[in-house]
């Protein structure tokens, strides 16, 4: 199976478990997803020159498309940019996980990174 389809696949499956996510969301999402596990690194550049070789395009172009990823709406380029609510993702993603939990662990431990959010 090539890193296509394997990357596909992969879609698909996110795209089931994240159903709120816009089609290019669920597509850079699991294209950075699958890279980052095969890489063993989030690191946009590494990422960006492994998903040009693999899938093609030019660096640059997914290096783009990684950064905006992360964006709000306004400040993406191009017309219908859709901005990724984080919140809207965490009850999919949690159950998700929790799907792949086995029944005989009593333990689930919930570390949340807050250090970005906002004070008010």
């Amino acid at each position: 199976m090539t890193y296509q389809e394997q990357v596909c696949q992969w879609e698909q499956t996110v795209s089931s478990h994240l159903p709120q996510l816009s089609k290019p969301q669920v597509s850079v999402l699991a294209c950075w997803s699958f890279a980052l596990v095969l890489l063993k690194s989030v690191g946009m550049t590494q990422v960006s020159v492994w998903l040009a070789l693999m899938l093609g395009g030019k660096v640059g172009a997914w290096r783009q498309k990684l950064r905006e990823w992360c964006y709000e709406a306004a400040d993406k380029k191009g017309e219908q940019r859709a901005q990724l609510e984080v919140a809207m993702c965490f009850a999919p993603l949690l159950a998700w996980i929790v799907s792949w939990w086995q029944a005989r662990e009593p333990q689930l431990v919930l570390v949340v990174d807050a250090s970005a959010r906002e004070r008010t």
